[in-house]
């Protein structure tokens, strides 16, 4: 089973675009909403998430690590908001959770994403912002977020 997980606060204008991307390969979503004000909980339901409400905290990687948590899948994805699986990733992830569900022994508990981080639109390509190498896919029980502000990165077990 796949989880994707993520935290939201206010983000009914990049939550929609996000779950679209990843709703033919999700068995499971996990949102985990810090109080927001908009539509996001609403949209997020939409989609059949199971929706966890809590409070918004200083640190936001304490509800992205809820949502990790709470994930039931063998594989998990933790995505944030404004983020989309294309199509060249989302091939990379079926495969890698078809290995998994045959059991397949691998040498690896989580894989880095090329990140492409846009800007008023624009696919930045210099200045070391691509690629923009971030673990988000990973065995479940086997990453976790340390305790820092914002831009953290996961640690993995294995």
């Amino acid at each position: 089973m796949l989880s994707v997980v993520l935290a939201v606060h206010n983000e009914e204008k990049n939550l929609k675009m996000c779950l679209d991307s990843v709703k033919k390969i999700a068995d499971e979503i996990i949102v985990v909403d810090g109080e927001s004000t908009d539509n996001s909980v609403k949209i997020a339901k939409k989609y059949k998430a199971k929706v966890i409400s809590t409070a918004n905290k200083p640190n936001f990687h304490i509800n992205k690590q809820m949502a990790m948590d709470a994930a039931k899948g063998d594989l998990v994805l933790q995505l944030d908001a404004d983020e989309e699986v294309d199509e060249e990733l989302e091939k990379y992830i079926v495969a890698i959770h078809k290995n998994i569900l045959a059991k397949q022994p691998s040498d690896f508990s989580a894989w880095w994403i090329k990140r492409k981080n846009l800007f008023l639109g624009r696919f930045l390509t210099k200045g070391g912002q691509y690629p923009d190498a971030v673990i988000r896919l990973y065995v479940r029980g086997k990453a976790r977020l340390p305790q820092k502000d914002v831009h953290e990165q996961m640690l993995v077990d294995g």
